[in-house]
């Protein structure tokens, strides 16, 4: 059984999100998400712990859904704008 370390902590007030520029630039330097680990180190490891590995994808899931209520929040102000750049027509 999962209890410690449950990344609900993503949703806290201070917690910082990677802004999409780093995570783009983590990815195409590292070629695997932060705080994944790689295929390599999982091979030269022997493997992974599928509990750790289940706490670090709920973190991402977490993550991804953070940034898709930014987008979301970006997109409806986008429109927004559009509307009223529309009606002054």
């Amino acid at each position: 059984m999962l209890a410690a370390n449950w990344p609900d902590f993503v949703f806290d007030d201070g917690y910082e999100l990677l802004s999409i520029e780093q995570l783009r630039s983590f990815i195409k330097t590292n070629k695997h998400l932060p705080g994944i680990p790689s295929q390599t180190c999982v091979e030269s490891e022997g493997g992974i712990k599928i509990g750790d590995l289940s706490i670090d994808l709920v973190k991402k899931i977490e993550e991804l859904t953070l940034y898709i209520i930014e987008l979301k929040q970006q997109n409806d102000e986008l429109f927004s704008s559009i509307e009223k750049l529309g009606n002054n027509k």
